[in-house]
């Protein structure tokens, strides 16, 4: 049966897609500006050798963003410039939505999504699968020159002072998830724990980026993890469903300052959209925070 999704749902489920295809992918979306996550997850399925096909058609490619995209050998970046949908889907999951891979879409705007699987959504998800190929088709290979004569976006509101303030340049991230590991390392509440961190290169852009995770926390049968938000992965989905009829709407009121998003055996925690990024240990301090409210809430559901 068709599932639907609001905007939390379906920017959750769009990285989702990226990161569980096998062998192809297709992004269909007339607006395109990346987020540094989606960004990553692309260039991980490319290194994975996954065959993605790319298509927009209503604005130009910032020239830093095309010149990432170019480096994917396994991207094939398509120009349709009379494109209005919005599709997503790898070889089992396909969603229709109205949200563009625009990250100011994913962060303010109120979007609706259906999802369908090849399994369970057999007919519809062929007919979608179908249409998505005549797209494809009719479509052509997005050159310097196509992007130059794209369409203008349509202007798109700018945050207001409510919306989250970007990290300053000086921030860094890295930083960040090297004094939240202290923190929960040196808390004596948590110490059977073991707070792992692995480092990786950063798939686009110089550096490495680093990411904490643990077993077991913050109670049995729940995986923490840590790069810029915190995700709790529920490995039963019975488990996160009683979990989440009964203790979501306390939980999301204690953990009243951060923004939670549940969602596909995963509760994931948010600073505030009026959280300043201004200095590493306060922001590391604010997330243990709110790891110490999840567990209060969680450890005895």
């Amino acid at each position: 049966m068709p599932q639907f999704l609001t905007t939390s749902g379906t920017s959750h489920l769009i990285e989702n897609i990226i990161i569980k295809a096998k062998s192809d992918l297709v992004l269909i979306t007339p607006y395109l500006k990346l987020s540094r996550i989606l960004s990553e997850r692309l260039a991980e399925a490319n290194e994975l050798g996954v065959k993605i096909k790319l298509v927009y058609g209503k604005s130009e490619l910032r020239p830093r963003e095309r010149q990432q995209l170019d480096m994917l050998h396994n991207l094939e970046l398509l120009y349709l410039e009379n494109l209005h949908a919005k599709c997503y889907h790898n070889e089992s999951t396909l969603i229709v939505s109205s949200m563009n891979l625009y990250e100011f879409s994913e962060k303010n705007n109120r979007e609706m999504s259906i999802v369908l699987t090849q399994r369970d959504d057999k007919e519809c998800f062929a007919d979608a699968l179908a249409e998505a190929r005549s797209i494809i088709a009719a479509a052509r290979a997005s050159t310097r020159t196509t992007d130059s004569l794209a369409k203008q976006p349509v202007a798109v509101p700018q945050p207001s002072v409510s919306v989250a303030l970007a990290p300053s340049k000086s921030f860094d991230h890295n930083l960040k998830v090297r004094k939240l590991h202290e923190l929960l390392s040196q808390n004596p509440a948590y110490s059977a724990i073991q707070f792992q961190t692995e480092s990786s290169p950063q798939l686009f852009g110089a550096g490495m980026r680093t990411t904490i995770m643990a077993e077991g926390f913050p109670r049995l049968g729940v995986t923490f993890r840590y790069e810029g938000s915190i995700r709790l992965e529920f490995g039963n989905s019975h488990d996160y469903q009683r979990v989440k009829s009964q203790l979501e709407a306390t939980f999301n009121r204690i953990l009243g300052e951060y923004r939670c998003y549940w969602n596909r055996n995963v509760i994931q925690i948010y600073a505030a959209k009026s959280y300043e990024y201004t200095d590493e240990q306060a922001v590391a301090a604010h997330y243990e925070q709110a790891l110490e409210k999840a567990r209060f809430v969680l450890k005895n559901a």
